[in-house]
């Protein structure tokens, strides 16, 4: 389905913009739906037509990652276990959605390793990530929690709810 990429018909002062309404569609508005990527046993590429021609490839389902390793320099193909954390949208984790800059669980050579995705798959057609050390992606997890911990103590604080049991004085 298409989707239409245009200006708000208000401006910020709340009144209408003369120069969208005397104006049609214009076909570099169109747009088209996001192309989530998804984890899957085999890989699906999709081709779209782009402006000036161009093909764009997009990737709809994927298994492999090419992963290159920022302290020796080298790029290796690695497997896709699973996605761990995605900071664009918590259900993308559940859903095993790959976006730019989720967190992947990769194998190679027997070890179970993590990358973040440096590329946008749905666009560029291929998943490219970076090697991530697992205490960093713990560090997150952990103050994730810490902060969730300090609204939940925030919102239910046992001294906002109890009374106090300060005798009253009376004259």
């Amino acid at each position: 389905m298409t989707q239409w990429h245009t200006k708000s018909k208000k401006k910020p002062s709340g009144g209408f913009r003369n120069s969208i309404n005397r104006s049609n569609k214009r076909l570099y508005f169109r747009g088209s739906d996001p192309t989530h990527t998804v984890l899957a046993k085999t890989e699906q590429k999709r081709t779209s037509r782009g402006r000036g021609g161009n093909l764009k490839l997009k990737l709809q389902r994927a298994h492999k990652a090419l992963v290159s390793d920022q302290k020796t320099k080298k790029t290796f193909s690695a497997e896709i276990l699973g996605e761990v954390a995605n900071d664009a949208d918590k259900q993308f984790v559940r859903r095993n959605v790959l976006t730019k800059g989720g967190i992947i669980k990769i194998s190679h050579s027997g070890k179970e390793l993590f990358a973040r995705i440096s590329s946008r798959p749905g666009q560029s057609g291929a998943i490219q990530a970076i090697l991530v050390e697992e205490p960093a992606i713990k560090a997150e997890a952990m103050q994730e929690k810490a902060k969730k911990r300090a609204m939940a103590k925030q919102k239910s604080s046992p001294q906002a709810l109890k009374p106090s049991k300060q005798p009253i004085e009376t004259a």
